[in-house]
């Protein structure tokens, strides 16, 4: 528990610095566009080039400790995984940011040895507890689709794992569909 308390009071800390930074994705869209083409060092040293900004070192920051609340998310007990939902629900900033993580994150997925990091990355989508709204339907689809497509991850059920342990609960969520429902009743979005 002590540990959980920590990195909330941390991610607390970068919840106002993102109030008081300014996102620097502008100045990064060019190179964003050319992210599905970027090999794997290419990618990296735009991760590198990003993290030397204001809001890049906040950022670097926020990935961590996002990363590592969710491997304890993932392990805890169905009380502490409320009460972590609960605390992260509460910290908009931190929320919004998540799917963003989630996109960034999902380009390392490259084979089977990227298997942690895809559940680590499904495990956000439970414990930031939207339910289905678009973005996390989006997200969800960017990552079924690189886990099969390009990684050869079998990702149902990493999905199905993962809506076992999330919640039931639509009181905070507007369209009155679970994140759990959402994740037990996925298919992949399609584009028309």
């Amino acid at each position: 528990m002590a540990k959980i308390a920590d990195i909330l009071e941390q991610l607390k800390v970068l919840e106002d610095r993102f109030e008081q930074i300014e996102d620097d994705g502008d100045d990064f869209d060019e190179d964003r566009s050319r992210i599905p083409e970027m090999s794997q060092k290419e990618y990296q040293e735009f991760l590198e080039r990003r993290s030397q900004t204001d809001f890049g070192k906040t950022w670097t920051v926020y990935r961590r400790l996002m990363l590592e609340l969710v491997e304890i998310y993932l392990n805890a007990t169905s009380k502490q995984r409320g009460m972590i939902r609960r605390a992260v629900r509460n910290m908009i900033n931190i929320k919004c940011y998540t799917m963003a993580l989630c996109d960034e994150q999902s380009w390392l997925i490259l084979d089977e040895s990227g298997e942690p990091l895809l559940r680590s990355l499904v495990g956000l989508i439970s414990m930031v507890d939207k339910g289905n709204e678009l973005l996390s339907q989006f997200t969800l689809t960017d990552l079924h689709g690189q886990a099969t497509a390009v990684a050869q991850i079998e990702i149902d059920p990493i999905i199905a794992e993962i809506a076992a342990i999330s919640s039931p609960s639509t009181e905070h969520i507007e369209s009155g569909v679970s994140t759990q429902q959402f994740l037990e009743e996925f298919e992949p979005y399609r584009f028309s």
